[in-house]
């Protein structure tokens, strides 16, 4: 954990200017120094409880201002209620805004509004400010959620201001390069190509006349990324696919295994590595117990019994969905070809009703979703939300009934399956299916 960490604070008033501007004044205050006009500010209480770190990041001080300029708030560690704010307004004007710190039980969040005469600001209140811009915007990065270019072009404002190098220096000076993987991830994600069409550190210059436009903006064409054309790289090749390919939209990504031992290996070993995958998906999923999660929410938890059972009633298993943010939350479904969808079906529902016996809220739900029926159980707080149903000769089990719409439309013939994508065929040419190696003694892993 880091000694200073800096938390959320007023977004900047004008997007694009990259530079501080003389008419600025700063600030370096503690709310002892405020001038408290609504609300009143909460005695220190006990120390936190860090071991409940993720609800302290959720109640982490904060301050806006009600007028020009920027606020950031630092603090020792999360959850505290002993705070500095590093201010940015224009000079020659009153000062006024809300600030948010933690109750002293830490049972929720104190909000008061304060104001700051106008004075001129301390020296050395620039290059604190300037620090705590940095750091904040170094949070945000930290914490791999959408926005990263522009949480680095932030970065790289803050590090011209005051007099540091940026980002692309000190990778042009070699002192920043992540590990293969994680580049290799990065590509596959395709956030690096948006942050360089993005150009946030092209600024535009100022247009001084009072022209009208010449060039309806309506008329400029969006930026495109050139697509690699795997049909030319596949020519005549016609690999053989993976059944449940079939039965996945094209738009989605997926993870087969051949057979129901094969799943379990994986997540054992997973397991004894700490979810490799799931780690550059979203930083930090085991200690946010992501894995876990799922589990529950799908109502599918790696039991004895549906070690012994499973492979009886699964053949092949394909876990799909929309996006990569699990973390955060994500459509996800679970495709099996059943051995004996019957037997399969009641297996699951009875593992649905053992699961609302544990949770009161959850119910059960019974429907259908373009003419496919399903049923299920589900919680008001999506902590249970499960739904199996078979579309064709695909048993689902899934946190969404949208997944259960798309798989449909795959089965239907409106939407495109991935047995069909170029790239997943030319994946599958160049990492052709094999029958799965005889069973061996000891650990070891099953063909995916």
């Amino acid at each position: 954990m880091r000694k200073s960490t800096c938390f959320p604070a007023a977004l900047i008033v004008l997007l694009f200017a990259s530079s501080i501007f003389a008419a600025d004044v700063f600030y370096s205050v503690h709310p002892g120094d405020l001038t408290i006009t609504e609300g009143t500010l909460p005695a220190e209480g006990k120390s936190p409880d860090y071991r409940n770190w993720q609800v302290l990041q959720l109640m982490t001080p904060r301050a806006a201002l009600d007028g020009a300029g920027e606020v950031y708030v630092t603090a020792g560690n999360p959850g505290a209620s002993e705070v500095t704010l590093h201010i940015r307004a224009v000079d020659g004007q009153e000062v006024k805004g809300r600030l948010y710190v933690p109750k002293a039980d830490r049972s929720g969040m104190a909000g008061v509004k304060f104001k700051l005469a106008a004075a001129a600001g301390k020296a050395q209140a620039k290059a604190e400010f300037l620090t705590a811009k940095h750091d904040y915007y170094q949070d945000l990065t930290d914490r791999n959620i959408p926005g990263a270019a522009w949480f680095r072009h932030q970065m790289d404002t803050a590090n011209r201001d005051r007099g540091a190098q940026t980002a692309d220096e000190r990778q042009a000076g070699g002192t920043i390069r992540g590990s293969e993987m994680e580049e290799t991830y990065n590509l596959f994600s395709g956030g690096r190509a948006v942050s360089e069409n993005l150009q946030l550190d092209r600024v535009l210059p100022a247009n001084s006349k009072p022209e009208a436009p010449t060039v309806d903006v309506d008329t400029l064409p969006g930026i495109t990324v050139e697509a690699m054309d795997f049909k030319a790289l596949l020519k005549d090749a016609k690999p053989a696919i993976d059944p449940l390919a079939a039965a996945i939209p094209a738009d989605q990504h997926a993870i087969f295994f051949a057979t129901f031992e094969a799943a379990l290996a994986v997540a054992d070993e997973a397991n004894r590595t700490g979810w490799p995958i799931l780690l550059l998906a979203e930083e930090r999923a085991e200690d946010s117990k992501t894995k876990e999660r799922y589990q529950r929410q799908l109502c599918l938890p790696m039991t004895g019994l549906g070690r012994i059972i499973g492979p009886t009633l699964i053949g092949s298993v394909a876990i799909t969905g929309s996006d990569a943010y699990f973390r955060t939350g994500s459509d996800v479904a679970i495709l099996m070809e059943p051995k004996d969808a019957g037997a399969l079906h009641k297996l699951l529902n009875a593992q649905m009703a053992m699961q609302r016996q544990s949770y009161a809220a959850a119910k059960a739900v019974a429907s259908e979703v373009q003419g496919v029926p399903y049923t299920g159980a589900v919680s008001p707080d999506r902590v249970i939300s499960a739904y199996v149903a078979q579309i064709g000769d695909v048993v689902v089990v899934t946190n969404s009934l949208a997944q259960i719409s798309r798989l449909a439309k795959v089965h239907d013939g409106k939407s495109p399956a991935l047995a069909t994508a170029p790239e997943y065929l030319f994946f599958r040419n160049r990492y052709p299916r094999r029958p799965r190696p005889p069973r061996q003694r000891g650990r070891g892993l099953g063909r995916a």
